[in-house]
């Protein structure tokens, strides 16, 4: 009986359906192929391989504001499902910040290979 009981229980909010395509699948994709591509690249001392990285970080960047902004509209217009859209929030910043972590690897690759300091820089 106790457990008919808590079948007929409504789920809680934050488990929630939330209806909105978001990228993470990609992001993820992305950020993932430029930390093996950067730890490729310091194994076999290539600061070309390494410099190819960088310019990536930036279309990561892209999906992780774009994320954001359809889940502060999607928030605004459903304040419901708030839990799993700041779910949705931490993953694409998590996401973001491993391939900011790929980027640096790969700017310390070219700094052991060249000798050359290329962090903040403008090309970058």
């Amino acid at each position: 009986m106790r457990h008919e009981n808590r079948q007929a229980r409504p789920r809680p909010l934050a488990r929630a359906a939330v209806k909105i395509n978001l990228d993470l699948p990609r992001m993820a994709t992305l950020a993932l192929a430029m930390v093996k591509d950067a730890l490729d690249s310091f194994v076999q001392k290539d600061s070309a391989a390494a410099r190819t990285i960088i310019p990536r970080d930036k279309e990561v960047d892209a999906l992780n504001k774009q994320i954001h902004q359809q889940l502060a509209q999607h928030m605004m217009e459903n304040p419901t499902p708030l839990a799993v859209c700041l779910h949705g929030l931490f993953a694409a910043k998590s996401l973001e910040r491993i391939a900011d972590h790929a980027k640096n690897i790969a700017e310390e690759v070219v700094y052991l290979c060249e000798a050359q300091d290329i962090r903040h820089t403008a090309k970058n």
